[in-house]
This record gives structure tokens, sequence and C-alpha cells, in this order.
């Protein structure tokens, strides 16, 4: 990627709304570190750092009132007035809770550190400012774990792992590009030189505080896993147990109705033998009735001629 593709920022065609910059700051194995800053703040303000983005927001709901006393009075707090709206950080489309963010007022920039990631990964970042205003999305790599991140020097991993994404989400009807008109008072930032001085590194204090909020937060969401490990498992046993004394129920019920069951048994099994006997009984008396009535005639005329004698 050349040096002209790195520099290219976004910017929304706002009339009178104050144009903010987002620009990675420091990249490690766990975190990503934004500075969110104010165009119009400073004296280098027609000259900002490559960014990843650019944000075209307003620090006043009021849309109607004159522009130039609007752009006076937001001027001094432009990124305390803006963010005091609310913050949306989603990494990979999801809500990213693991954020940290200290605005200074004399500056009149914000420190936005995103935490708790893993080691060599590629995120989708997206920021915006609440509600309803424009998201800024782009792509970070984490450094590898080996690695240890330049603190003296964050803008190499800047330059090399954070790849301004060519998409932009927006709630409005007309999508970013990468040279529309700006609004009045803005100066073109395609020529902006690369060797802008950066932001002061995070100090030693500074980075052990982040660590140790880090820290914190992950024993915090152990404790909670385990919590929540011991309820699963006492319910879990709850039920096994409510399971086992049905079990036991359904067996003593069915050894209760074995002992007549057999004994019905038995008893269909004496009726079906009686049966049979009687059927064979019943034969033998037909048998015998179909004999007597054979020899009937015999019996007949035998009688006959006796009578006659």
């Amino acid at each position: 990627m050349s040096a002209a593709d790195q520099l290219t920022e976004w910017h929304s065609v706002r009339p009178w709304r104050p144009t903010l910059t987002l620009s990675v700051r420091e990249i490690t194995s766990v975190s990503v570190t934004f500075i969110l800053s104010s165009l119009f703040a400073g004296p280098d303000a027609t000259h900002p750092e490559p960014s990843l983005a650019s944000l075209g927001l307003s620090s006043s709901d009021d849309d109607d009132q004159d522009p130039d006393s609007s752009a006076d009075s937001s001027q001094s707090h432009i990124v305390s007035d803006v963010l005091a709206k609310g913050l949306s950080v989603k990494v990979n489309g999801a809500p990213w809770q693991r954020v940290l963010m200290k605005v200074d007022d004399e500056a009149d920039e914000a420190v936005i550190i995103l935490f708790g990631l893993l080691p060599g990964r590629q995120y989708d970042v997206e920021l915006g400012i609440l509600p309803g205003e424009r998201s800024i999305r782009g792509q970070v790599t984490t450094a590898d774990a080996e690695v240890q991140p330049n603190s003296s020097a964050p803008d190499a991993p800047s330059e090399e792992n954070a790849r301004p994404s060519t998409e932009s989400s927006t709630s409005h009807s007309q999508p970013a590009s990468a040279s529309p008109p700006r609004p009045n008072g803005t100066l073109p930032h395609a020529g902006a030189s690369p060797t802008a001085s950066a932001p002061p590194a995070l100090t030693l204090e500074d980075r052990r505080v982040q660590l140790t909020h880090t820290l914190n937060m992950l024993n915090a969401e152990h404790a909670s896993l385990g919590t929540a490990l011991k309820t699963a498992r006492r319910e879990a046993q709850r039920a096994d147990a409510a399971l086992r004394a049905e079990i036991d129920a359904l067996k003593r019920a069915a050894d209760k109705h074995a002992a007549g069951e057999q004994r019905a048994r038995q008893k269909v099994l004496a009726l079906q033998e009686a049966a049979k006997q009687t059927a064979a009984a019943a034969r033998e008396l037909d048998e015998l009735v179909a004999d007597i009535e054979a020899a009937l005639p015999a019996l007949e005329a035998r009688r006959a001629e006796v009578e006659k004698e």
C-alpha cells in the first residue's frame, strides 16, 4: 500500500459541524489505542496525523443557529461535547465492553483504548457517536505475543497494521467517499506530511494502570465464570437426583405389580388347560353319540323280530 493510500481520509458533508479525526496511536498484542481529536483544535489543525478515518459530527444539537457563532462557541471543547452523547464500540460486529476512555480538555482530544484482544488476530473495529451519528469502521491487526510493541514509535505499527476499510457504515443517505467536498474552513488533508509530530506515548505509570485494570477485569470475569460454573453444577446435581428418585419410584411400582402379574399368568395358563380338557371330553361324547345313533337301526330291527316271535 502506498503512502498516499495510508493518508487517505473520509469526510462527510456536514456544514457548520466540526470534523473529528480518529487515528491509531498504539497497537499491542492485547490492545489498540486510538486518538479522537478535532481538526480545529490547536495550531496543527491543518496538518493532522495519518488517521484511520474522520467523523463529521456536531457538538451541538441545534442545527438552526448561526454557523459562525456555533463554531466559535464549540471550538474549545469539541471532543468532550461530542462524547457527551455517548460512544459506541463494536468489534467484529458485536458490542465491545472492554473499553477505556480518557478525555483531555486542554488538548481537546480523547484517548480510547480497546483491551482484551488476542495476539496476532485481525479485528474489524467500528466506532460511532450516539445517537444515530456516523460510524467509522476499520481493520486492525494485533501484534504477535512474542513481539514487544515499540512505544517510542507508535506510528510504525499504525501504518502497517491499521488498514482503513473502504466501507463506512452510515445512517445517512449519502455514503462517504475518498475526496468529498469539505465544510467551510476545513483544509484538504490528502497532502498531510507523514512525519507530523505524534502524540506523546503512554508513560509506564499509565501502562501499569491500564494493565492493572485489565487484570482486575479478567479476575472479575474469572470469578463470575467460576460462580456460574458452580451454579450450573448444583442445578445439574439437583436434576440428576430428581431423575434418580423418579427411576427408583418406577422400579418399586414395577416390583409391586410383578407378583400379581405372575399369579394372573398362572391362572390364565390353568384356564387354558381346563379349556383344552373340556374340548377333548366334548369330542369323546360326540363320538359316543355318533356310535349309538349308528347302532340304533339294527337294534330297532332286532326288537321288531323279537316282538313277532
